[in-house]
């Protein structure tokens, strides 16, 4: 055998255990942060969808919270494992996980190896996909959904199999079924895919392709009509189309909400990273579209159709999405920017073999490794995806709920803001608490209490000033023209409970 087989096996060896060591940090990153207090909008969706029957789980959409792909696997995980938040966030975690290996996939096709493996080694410790990794939502299953279908639409452009155009519609109509924001990314896929045939980058007749591209599209529309039909018969079409969040602002208000976003956007996908390492990250990317015609496997870069028609849907929305919207495009960005990455090490490293022939072995895996401890540390350190200030947090609820579960007894009344409530009912659920002791607004508005001995309300103003002792006592049923005096009864880090001493309902 010569020294260049051995060398080739050498280097295969140390790529697949470099990706196996990366897809390892990767989860102990995600297990560093899964167990943390439930946050409101995951406490509803377990709540209020995935407890109750699936008839009633998978038919109701009073908000876009409702993620019904995640709500699905949410009620299973839950009846198998048990409430506890790990359990609840079992789906979320898991696609969550499979991304990172299916980001290689997807620079693999498209690029290389090396690109593959940079990519992998940029998504591990990123911190909004942790993140959301351990948050029971549906956004890291959608992404998981979406890079799968670019795997898949490429090996169909390459190869148009039947077996291929079953399972991209199948992916297209789960990923509209996960959120319904899916449309930016099927929109971008097939317009991808339609580029690419104009570049005669399909092996099949174009007018074959696009016969049965369009009966892709019309499949899925027809799956994703049937998947909501319970959603619609019971609460209509516009519960999902114009609903208060996603009902499209006036021209004005949404070129004056653009600044605002794009600067929550950065945030969130910065967060936890140096700026400087945000700032190489970018400029990355940027010098990848120009390495497009030099590096990609195909001409067509697919960043362009991707972006170009959010871009065009947001504008027909008028509406700018919150950056979790966008989680199945940072992927994408990082690998983009891998492959901006990989081109300057190539160049460094021609320089340096040049002139000593320094380079006996192939560091590229090291890089890559250094590259994802680094980044993760920095992440775990900032603790950016602990409680995220993108999301309603009451890091408290927990011995919140101990001290109530010790303390109360019949004729107790607690106000607390409304959002933070959610929480504080979660834990009240899983420790077997009657929740009817919180005052629910505006749930409870129409209630007639009698009987009411004392009265507690929860200052949860040191998290965030918004829901402070005055705003949980504006969502009571206390007498507005009264005047309370307060006893602290308990103190905690981020909170505080008080007793009101001469209670007055209204």
């Amino acid at each position: 055998m010569n020294s260049k087989c051995v060398s080739r096996r050498i280097a295969l060896g140390n790529h697949q255990l470099t990706f196996v060591l990366l897809l390892l940090i990767g989860l102990g990153l995600r297990l560093a942060f899964l167990f943390q207090p439930m946050c409101h909008d995951e406490t509803v969706n377990y709540l209020y969808f995935a407890i109750p029957p699936l008839k009633y789980g998978l038919s109701t959409y009073p908000y876009p919270n409702n993620h019904l792909f995640n709500t699905f696997f949410i009620h299973f995980t839950t009846k198998i494992f048990g409430n506890s938040p790990w359990a609840i966030r079992l789906p979320a975690f898991s696609a969550g996980l499979l991304l990172i290996p299916l980001t290689y996939f997807v620079f693999k096709a498209l690029y290389n190896e090396k690109v593959a493996l940079l990519s992998m080694a940029l998504v591990v410790p990123f911190s909004q996909l942790i993140e959301y990794s351990t948050n029971a939502r549906g956004f890291t299953i959608q992404t998981s959904i979406v890079l799968a279908s670019i795997i898949i639409g490429f090996q169909l452009m390459k190869k148009p199999k039947k077996f291929y155009w079953i399972w991209l519609t199948i992916l297209f109509a789960l990923g509209f079924y996960t959120i319904p924001t899916m449309l930016y990314f099927f929109v971008g896929i097939v317009l991808w895919m339609v580029i690419s045939l104009i570049f005669g980058e399909v092996g099949e007749k174009k007018s074959a392709f696009i016969l049965k591209l369009t009966i892709l599209c019309i499949c899925t529309i027809c799956f994703v009509v049937l998947l909501y039909s319970p959603i619609i018969i019971k609460s209509g079409l516009s519960s999902i189309t114009s609903n208060p969040w996603v009902k499209a602002l006036t021209w004005e208000e949404f070129f004056r909400s653009i600044p605002s976003s794009l600067h929550e956007y950065w945030k969130s996908w910065t967060a936890g990273l140096p700026l400087p390492i945000s700032v190489v990250i970018v400029l990355c990317l940027i010098f990848s579209t120009i390495l497009h015609k030099r590096t990609g496997k195909s001409r067509v870069n697919l960043l362009y159709p991707v972006i170009g028609s959010c871009i065009l849907i947001v504008i027909a929305q008028r509406r700018c999405p919150p950056s979790r919207v966008w989680l199945p495009i940072l992927p994408l960005f990082l690998g983009f920017s891998a492959v901006g990455l990989c081109f300057l090490y190539d160049e460094i490293m021609k320089k340096l073999d040049k002139r000593k022939h320094l380079l006996s072995f192939d560091l590229f895996p090291i890089l890559c490794l250094l590259i994802a401890v680094f980044l993760g540390i920095c992440t775990v350190w900032s603790q950016s995806p602990y409680q995220p200030p993108d999301q309603v947090t009451f890091r408290d609820a927990e011995k919140v709920t101990k001290f109530f579960g010790e303390n109360l007894r019949s004729g107790d009344i607690i106000y607390i803001e409304p959002n933070v409530r959610k929480p504080l009912e979660y834990y009240f659920y899983i420790n077997k608490i009657p929740s009817s002791y919180i005052y629910k607004y505006p749930e409870d508005k129409g209630k007639k209490y009698t009987g009411i001995k004392r009265a507690f309300v929860i200052d949860v103003g040191r998290e965030r000033k918004i829901y402070g002792l005055d705003t949980a006592l504006r969502f009571s049923n206390l007498s507005r023209g009264h005047t309370f005096y307060y006893k602290m009864v308990a103190n905690f880090s981020k909170s505080s409970i008080f007793e009101i001493l001469n209670p007055v309902l209204q």
